[in-house]
């Protein structure tokens, strides 16, 4: 069953670059996630680090970035934390009960761990609406001027002058 799972995966890849100038696009690299920008890719990385690499030069975009992947990791370690609770809190439950005493404490971490393992998973679900309002608030920015590299902000000469 593993193994079809990682042939699956595996399988989810392209070679389709995005031709957009400017432009913050969502692609799959060997099963990977990747952003892709004027032909640079960046892989999502463990909580989506390449995401915060993509946009820069936005700091709208970089701030919904930067929440994104702090809801990653904070969404993470609460599942983490909420996992040690309950085999701790399990294990002492058993020798609590094993030697016929009263497991309210150990039963209490356990269901204290099982409510940390949700709210880090649905913490982790919140991130997903950062990640696309850190695309479209890039895409959606004014162009970036010539020879501006990786900065959104206009140069100092552009805001002086008036259109045509």
């Amino acid at each position: 069953m593993r193994v079809w799972i990682l042939v699956v995966f595996a399988a989810c890849s392209t070679h389709y670059v995005p031709q957009r100038p400017g432009h913050v696009a969502v692609t799959m690299d060997s099963g990977q996630i990747t952003y892709v920008r004027d032909g640079q890719s960046y892989h999502h990385g463990v909580f989506g680090t390449g995401l915060e690499s993509a946009v820069v030069g936005s700091p709208a975009a970089m701030s919904a970035a930067h929440e994104y992947t702090f809801r990653q990791k904070t969404g993470f370690v609460a599942v983490m934390l909420g996992l040690v609770a309950e085999c701790g809190g399990a294990t002492w439950t058993l020798i609590e009960a094993s030697k016929d005493r009263n497991a309210a404490v150990p039963l209490t971490v356990m269901l204290g761990g099982v409510v940390a393992t949700i709210f880090g998973g649905l913490y982790i679900a919140s991130a997903e609406p950062y990640r696309w309002d850190a695309i479209n608030l890039f895409n959606d920015a004014p162009a970036l001027p010539p020879g501006a590299l990786g900065s959104r902000l206009p140069k100092r000469d552009a805001m002086l002058s008036f259109p045509p």
